[in-house]
């Protein structure tokens, strides 16, 4: 009896060793899952380690790091806890990266994902996974430098600096109230009337609008928005709707962009005031189309305040109208 209590003491003596060991173990293995995490949230460097090794072997036009800065100020996700990673490089040579916010919550972390960006780095062609497609080029990490147009453009957007106005702005005859105004933020769009009626606005394109050779920032609104732009270091509003029946547009017309207001919206008249710029501080060609419909009698039509037809008014319009964006 004695030595059958020995061997199981013996038995249970090995189990007990053998289960510190496999904890020991997971225990272990536990750590180095925190581990990777806690590294894998707060790295933003591209650093290749074996298994995402970048090949370098190849001539590429964009390097992992600058595709990644680029996609970081593109995303706003270069700051804590916001990140853009090199993920791994795929099969097709396509560099992989991944855009995430590192959430925790007591004492618990996780990751939640922003997007994943897959870029050709010999092209500067990229996809999200939600299928949105641009060019690494058109993000070129220089725009990104301090002072830069681009540089500005996004400071503005976070709402982190103020645009000045550039009077007096055009038409002066629309009587604006802009000389109450020096400076706006985009956070008093909806709450300053005196501005604009800015009921919703969102960021748009980029465009040569003033034919100087730099693109300026396009902020769309109900009425047209307003166009800003870059002079001597400094961020300017040099084109606003109005708001009610003062709209901004712009349009490709005789190989130049024209700014655009216009009064259409009142029944009876449709008139145009158009300029055209070199540069958003030098005014160098200005037009007006005026139609007025008072009654099927009373009908008046001016080009430059010439009298014109009803059908040369159509004809002009439609040539300068015709296209909105360079062929």
């Amino acid at each position: 009896m004695k030595r059958f209590k020995y061997i199981l003491l013996a038995i249970i003596f090995i189990f007990t060793i053998g289960c510190q060991d496999k904890s020991i173990e997971m225990v272990q293995i536990e750590n180095n899952v925190v581990e990777n995490k806690e590294d894998y949230s707060i790295d933003s460097s591209t650093d290749a380690t074996e298994d995402n090794q970048i090949d370098t072997t190849t001539d590429v036009l964009y390097d992992a790091e600058t595709i990644r800065k680029i996609l970081a100020e593109k995303f706003s996700c270069d700051t804590p806890p916001f990140y853009t990673v090199f993920d791994h490089e795929d099969e097709d040579g396509l560099y992989v990266y991944h855009v995430y916010e590192s959430v925790t919550n007591d004492d618990e972390s996780h990751i939640a994902t922003i997007d994943w960006v897959t870029v050709d780095p010999k092209t500067g062609e990229a996809t999200t996974l939600f299928g949105e497609t641009f060019n690494i080029g058109d993000y070129a990490a220089n725009d990104y430098e301090e002072g830069s147009p681009e540089y500005l453009f996004n400071q503005f957007l976070k709402g982190e600096i103020d645009a000045k106005v550039l009077n007096p702005l055009e038409p002066k005859e629309w009587g604006w109230d802009y000389e109450k105004i020096e400076t706006v933020n985009i956070n008093d769009l909806n709450e300053k009337h005196i501005l604009w009626s800015f009921m919703e606005y969102s960021e748009g394109e980029r465009l040569d609008l003033d034919n100087d050779g730099e693109n300026e920032l396009i902020i769309d609104g109900p009425y047209g928005g307003m166009y800003l732009d870059v002079i001597d270091g400094t961020l300017y509003v040099f084109a606003a709707a109005r708001g009610n029946a003062g709209g901004l547009k712009y349009t490709y017309y005789n190989n130049a962009y024209w700014i655009v207001y216009h009064d259409t919206t009142h029944g009876g008249r449709c008139c145009y005031w158009l300029y055209k710029y070199e540069g958003a501080d030098k005014l160098v060609d200005s037009m007006t189309l005026m139609g007025f419909w008072n009654s099927e009698d009373d009908k008046e039509f001016t080009f430059n305040d010439e009298s014109i037809t009803e059908d040369d008014y159509n004809r002009i319009h439609d040539e300068i109208f015709k296209s909105k964006d360079k062929e």
